[in-house]
């Protein structure tokens, strides 16, 4: 039973780092996008930069 589980949990494993690898290739680099209110937040920063510019 215990080379059960341990086959299942190496198996476990590989899955989540196959999936973090993809995640991080699929990521473009320098670019982030907020959603909700952290978008919100933002495109107000960039309406007073500009009102301040």
């Amino acid at each position: 039973m215990s080379e059960f589980g341990y086959l299942n949990q190496k198996l476990a494993s590989q899955q989540i780092a196959e999936r973090v690898a993809t995640a991080q290739r699929s990521r473009v680099p320098g670019t982030y996008k907020p959603h909700g209110r952290h978008a919100l937040a933002h495109r107000l920063h960039r309406m007073a930069d500009r009102l301040d510019g």
